[in-house]
């Protein structure tokens, strides 16, 4: 099979290629996104129902393209995804639906790679992988899980409260995903119990109306050890107000890992509408024992474990960082082939979409530069 050559190749149409794609279209750069799914944004459209952004409008949105007025101030998951329509038809940006990629490998004597599709095979001087994390769903070992004979899913699988209703549900997880999907079954009144074993940093939604998102934008400039300080004399004034935290906090800070955002999930864990338990003892066939050596019978295991990015696509082997991401410079340069990026893979108090923008544009100009 011919290859058909691309100066460069990005890899997923999610916010994170389009927006690549907008920056490499403004700089004349050839190039085209390979994106598996039948539509654009798919691993979006992968995610639970009621999924909405914890991040304002007015940070969220792409490179030269802002939300429409009659947008929420936190899209919901429809409005962002008929927002990314929007962005990749006003662009008019050049896109391979259902283009799912086998396998990546190094042309060394060209510097360039070679990407096999299930349909075609793309030769390209630089290469952008933008692939959403909701690719690689993680679901970590978990001793005596395969004594439980119920249901067990990744979050990922989980669309609504549905199919859950008559049945114990336990969550397993930390993040936010944990949160909302807890809040949203406990809300339909099914038995609901979450599992956080090593602590939960929550953040308010907003403050005096502005996202919280907003106001970690404005600390971004200050050095960490003094944003770490002011988050540490907010935390002691609220453990002051509220008596101190119901959940522990856990020994990494907010601005390693991001916080539960909202009040919703931990105000019905106080009114035990959400049964938090911080150790599970032993599974069994039907259930869970918790330390106290309380039984509780469960019907399903919604495993809220994160994502971790896979890059068993390469023949060449990627080195990771201590979060599982590739080990770049520059924020998006591998560390070991320079017509490598990354973008997507930067996560702070800013938010995702605020770093996707950012890098978009570093990597446009490192690829122009290149290619000169």
């Amino acid at each position: 099979m011919e290859s058909i050559y691309k100066k460069v190749i990005i890899v997923g149409a999610g916010p994170a290629g389009l927006a690549t794609s907008k920056i490499l279209t403004d700089k004349n750069i050839d190039h085209m996104i390979l994106e598996k799914g039948n539509e654009i944004a798919n691993s979006w459209r992968l995610f639970y129902d009621s999924l909405t952004l914890h991040t304002g409008k007015h940070l969220s949105h792409l490179p030269g393209m802002n939300f429409k007025k009659e947008v929420n101030l936190f899209p919901p998951k429809n409005q962002f995804i008929n927002y990314m329509e929007d962005y990749k038809n006003k662009f008019n940006l050049p896109i391979s639906l259902s283009s799912e990629i086998t396998k990546i490998e190094k042309i060394n004597e060209k510097n360039k790679w070679k990407v096999y599709s299930n349909e075609k095979i793309y030769e390209c001087d630089c290469l952008v992988l933008g692939i959403g994390l909701a690719s690689f769903p993680f679901k970590p070992e978990i001793k005596g899980l395969e004594n439980f004979k119920g249901e067990v899913i990744h979050s990922i699988q989980y669309k609504n409260p549905e199919l859950y209703k008559g049945k114990n549900v336990l969550i397993i997880g930390a993040g936010n995903s944990a949160a909302e999907i807890s809040y949203e079954l406990s809300e339909k009144n099914i038995d609901t119990t979450i599992y956080i074993k090593s602590g939960a940093n929550i953040a308010p939604l907003s403050i005096l109306g502005l996202p919280i998102q907003y106001f970690g934008y404005l600390m971004s400039v200050f050095p960490k050890a003094l944003q770490l300080s002011i988050i540490k004399l907010g935390n002691f004034f609220i453990d002051l107000l509220s008596g101190g935290p119901l959940i522990p906090r856990p020994a990494y800070s907010p601005l390693d890992r991001p916080p539960i955002i909202g009040k919703k999930f931990i105000k019905s864990v106080k009114k035990g509408s959400i049964k938090y338990e911080s150790k599970v003892s032993s599974y069994k066939e039907d259930g869970v024992i918790f330390d106290n050596n309380e039984f509780k019978k469960i019907d399903t295991i919604i495993l809220a474990t994160g994502f971790k990015v896979s890059f068993d696509i390469f023949d060449e082997e990627i080195e990771r960082d201590n979060k599982g991401f590739a080990k770049r410079k520059d924020r998006v340069e591998d560390i070991n082939y320079s017509n490598l990026f990354y973008v997507g893979q930067n996560y702070d108090s800013t938010g995702g979409l605020v770093n996707i923008r950012k890098d978009s544009i570093i990597i446009g100009n490192k690829i122009k530069n290149l290619l000169n």
